[in-house]
């Protein structure tokens, strides 16, 4: 099963949830892409930050699909249930540039109401990150991050999750290899 990749948590999963959950992820390594699901039991923590938590629960989960397109643009597509408990489908779409600068595009649309939902009756946003290599003269990992996303309502909420399987190995693919081997290199 080396395409098989599972992934389990437990525990103060985000600054407003805790719980348990897993993820479970294929990514064969000769394709361009790779199929996933997660699912979650959360608790919504206590606005104090601490151990305590409010009365609001629920499961959350989705199905995930993930397609690599020629020149570094990369596909999400989320289908499933949010934390609000809006039913739904989420489009990510992102380009990597070869200096490791990466810009994306996302928007959700789900089962809520205009009214409910708020402005434009759907989600969206932009967001981009900038590897922090490219500021010193040695290697450093990590990206400065930054994302606008307008709406400040519940509608297509995701669990904020800091290491999805395909963010540690969505990269790994023969294709990923091939067209970052110049970079491997150096």
């Amino acid at each position: 099963y080396k395409e098989i990749f599972v992934r389990t948590d437990l525990g103060l999963l985000e600054e407003m949830f805790g719980g348990i959950g897993g993820e479970v992820l294929y990514r064969p390594f000769d394709q361009n892409y790779a199929f996933g699901m997660t699912i979650h039991r959360v608790r919504q923590r206590d606005y104090d930050q601490r151990f305590s938590f409010r009365q609001y629960e629920t499961t959350t989960g989705h199905i995930e699909f993930f397609y690599d397109f020629p020149n570094g643009v990369s596909s999400q597509v989320l289908l499933g249930k949010y934390l609000a408990g809006d039913k739904g489908i989420t489009l990510d779409l992102s380009k990597r540039f070869n200096t490791g600068f990466t810009l994306g595009i996302f928007a959700s649309k789900t089962n809520l109401s205009s009214d409910e939902f708020g402005e434009g009756s759907f989600d969206k946003g932009f967001y981009f990150a900038i590897p922090t290599e490219l500021f010193f003269t040695d290697y450093r990992s990590g990206f400065i991050s930054f994302g606008l996303h307008p709406l400040t309502k519940d509608g297509a909420a995701l669990l904020n999750s800091h290491n999805s399987l395909f963010g540690i190995v969505g990269g790994t693919n023969k294709r990923s290899l091939v067209e970052r081997w110049r970079d491997i290199l150096d």
